[in-house]
């Protein structure tokens, strides 16, 4: 009989040993799972009760109740096991970030200077008038010219060697009285500054430094003017020489550079211009035909031009030059003819001018391609270096081709380029009627 029972004993306890731990398979869908012990018995069913606590280290106490022969045996068995935690990250939807496209519109180009050649053309039209005729007429047309736009006028002061105002060292012009010489009974320039102003106005006085009369403008001009007295004497060929029917002072005679820098000084002694203002006419032929020679040509005119930027500047004004717009290669077509200018200096230092005006009148399909309104703009624009000088554009409404659709198209190219800042209209009687659209 014990044998009986030592033998059962024995073989509970060697069952009890014998519990197997199995793990389950992982589930594909978590995202985190915990395994523990789970105790096979090989016989009699057991009661197993098994408490686990919620941590990621856990222990695990496993109590087993099995029936035996001489009652219940309980065991224990506690097991100190970690838990597997398998983190798997799911997709998660990615958050796009917001871009938000801001569209900042570039600001619209304004220009400095819309302006209009108001030339003798213009004043020949009402010369030999009273003084309220003409008053009434730079009224009415400064008024238009301000209505339509514009906000600069370019006023013939000197054109032939003479005056378009009371003046002590050239004699009166002809487009303002109908003889050379003699005088209005009002001042015809006062008018027009007053006319200017009250419009809101920039005004400049726009000179021919070298061109003079004819020989039968001279005639009616009276003997106290020094341009008549060169032309009287014996030595004329010393100060002017003759270029088809007009007489052209000589750069190179330093009487001549006074008498233009004196002649500039009174007109920003007496009025209250905002600059003074040549165009084209340097020398009229050949330097040769002069007796200069290139390089001396050249000295001349530079001469001309820093002084009176000098004499504008000591009035708190501005000077400019309206050249001739043609390019040659990489040069402007009157620094290498007989015109003799050096804007390649006067373009490239300060100094010399605080604007270039350069007369582009061509339309932009020009048969000859090197003359193109942008081409030719594009160049100027890449030849004016210096900071403190100004790029604006001369253009031709006078002419049949440039209608009102063309010169807006310029205008909106001379926006489009960074260096150029205004343009000027040639001239008054081409413009007065028409509406072009600035902005």
């Amino acid at each position: 009989m014990k044998k009986m029972v030592l033998t059962l004993v024995c073989a509970l306890l060697m069952a009890v040993s014998s519990g197997c731990t199995k793990t389950p398979a992982l589930p594909t869908d978590a995202t985190t799972v915990k395994t523990s012990a789970t105790t096979t018995h090989f016989f009699t069913q057991p009661t197993v009760s098994t408490t686990q606590d919620d941590t990621t280290a856990t222990t695990t106490t496993t109590t087993t109740t099995y029936p035996t022969l001489s009652g219940t045996v309980t065991s224990s068995i506690v097991t100190s096991t970690t838990a597997t935690t398998i983190t798997t990250a799911k997709p998660t939807a990615t958050t796009k970030p917001t871009t938000t496209q801001t569209t900042t519109k570039k600001p619209v180009k304004k220009l400095d200077i819309k302006g209009v050649w108001y030339s003798f053309l213009e004043l020949e039209a009402t010369g030999a008038c009273d003084e309220a005729t003409f008053t009434a007429t730079i009224n009415e047309r400064f008024a238009n010219i301000k209505n339509k736009g514009y906000n600069a006028v370019f006023v013939h002061v000197r054109c032939h060697g003479d005056a378009t105002y009371p003046s002590e060292y050239y004699p009166w012009a002809e487009c303002v009285s109908g003889t050379a010489g003699v005088a209005p009974a009002y001042d015809p320039l006062q008018i027009m500054v007053n006319a200017a102003k009250s419009q809101g106005l920039k005004i400049h006085g726009w000179i021919n430094p070298y061109r003079t009369m004819t020989d039968e403008q001279f005639e009616t001009v009276a003997d106290t003017y020094l341009t008549k007295q060169w032309y009287a004497s014996e030595n004329r060929s010393d100060y002017m020489i003759k270029h088809e029917d007009n007489w052209w002072l000589k750069p190179s005679n330093p009487q001549v550079l006074e008498l233009i820098k004196n002649g500039a000084k009174e007109l920003f002694d007496k009025y209250q211009l905002d600059g003074i203002h040549i165009d084209d006419y340097f020398y009229a032929k050949d330097p040769s035909y002069y007796g200069d020679s290139v390089a001396s040509a050249k000295q001349n005119t530079t001469k001309l031009v820093k002084a009176l930027y000098d004499i504008a500047h000591s009035s708190g004004a501005v000077f400019g030059i309206s050249p001739a717009g043609r390019f040659v290669d990489t040069l402007p077509d009157s620094d290498l003819r007989y015109y003799s200018t050096d804007f390649n200096t006067w373009c490239k230092k300060s100094g010399y001018l605080d604007y270039v005006a350069p007369q582009i009148y061509w339309s932009r399909n020009a048969s000859n391609v090197n003359t193109r309104f942008e081409t030719v703009l594009k160049k100027w624009s890449s030849f004016v270096t210096a900071p403190s000088v100004e790029l604006y554009v001369g253009l031709a409404p006078y002419k049949e081709e440039m209608d009102i659709n063309e010169i807006n198209a310029q205008i909106q190219l001379i926006k489009a380029y960074e260096k150029s800042s205004g343009f000027i209209m040639f001239r008054y009687d081409f413009i007065w009627d028409k509406e072009y659209n600035f902005n």
